[in-house]
C-alpha cells in the first residue's frame, strides 16, 4: 500500500483508527503493534507515534472509535424508533460488522478495565434512548442482554456455532419474549 499523501491530521488519525480496528477485528489485540499499524495504514512510524505516543493512548482511541461507530450505526438520534425497533438496529449493527463486534475489544477491556467507560456510555445512551421511545423497555433490555451473552460465547469459543447457526440464534433472540413479559408490557407481570 502506498503512503497517503496530503492527508490532514484528522484524516491521518481516522486512517490509523480504521487500520487499527481492522487489525484487532481480524487478528486480535496482540497483533495491534506500531509496526503492523504502519504496514496496514501506510502511515510512517513517526506519524503513528505523533497521533498515539503510547500503546495505552492507541487502545483508548480504538475502543472509543469502536463505541462511536456502534453508536452511530444504532441511529441514536432517531426518536421515532420503538424499543423493539432499536433492538433490531442493535442486532443488525453488531452482527453486520464482525470487525466491530466485541470479541477482540473484550480482551482489551479485560487487559485495561479503565477502557470500559466508552462502552458504558454507549450502553447507557442506548438504554436511555429505549426508555425515551416508550413501549417494553425491559423486554428490549432482556433481549439485548441475551444477545450480549451470544457475543461472550463467541469470545470464549469462537468455533462453537457456524455462521448459519449464529444467524438463527440472532433471529431467535430478536423474537424471544421471556416468560412474564408481553410485547407491550412495561416489565414482568
Amino acid at each position: 500500500m502506498s503512503r497517503p499523501r496530503n492527508l490532514t491530521g484528522a484524516a491521518t488519525r481516522a486512517a490509523l483508527l480504521d487500520a487499527a480496528l481492522t487489525i484487532v477485528g481480524e487478528q486480535g489485540l496482540s497483533a495491534l503493534t506500531y509496526d503492523k499499524l504502519v504496514e496496514i495504514s501506510s502511515v510512517s512510524r513517526g506519524g503513528v507515534m505523533h497521533h498515539f505516543p503510547t500503546r495505552r493512548e492507541l487502545l483508548v482511541a480504538v475502543v472509543d472509535e469502536a463505541a462511536a461507530r456502534l453508536r452511530a450505526s444504532l441511529k441514536m438520534d432517531d426518536g421515532n424508533l420503538t424499543p423493539a425497533q432499536r433492538l433490531d438496529v442493535y442486532v443488525e449493527s453488531v452482527a453486520g460488522h464482525p470487525s466491530m463486534n466485541r470479541n477482540a475489544l473484550t480482551l482489551s477491556l479485560a487487559e485495561n478495565p479503565e477502557l470500559l467507560q466508552s462502552w458504558r456510555d454507549m450502553q447507557r445512551e442506548l438504554d436511555d434512548s429505549m426508555r425515551a421511545a416508550g413501549g417494553s423497555v425491559e423486554l428490549a433490555l432482556a433481549r439485548r442482554l441475551a444477545l450480549d451473552g451470544l457475543w461472550w460465547q463467541q469470545v470464549v469459543d469462537p468455533d462453537r456455532f457456524s455462521d448459519e447457526q449464529r444467524r438463527e440464534l440472532l433471529s431467535a433472540v430478536k423474537n424471544w419474549v421471556p416468560e412474564g413479559f408481553t410485547t407491550q408490557s412495561a416489565g414482568p407481570s
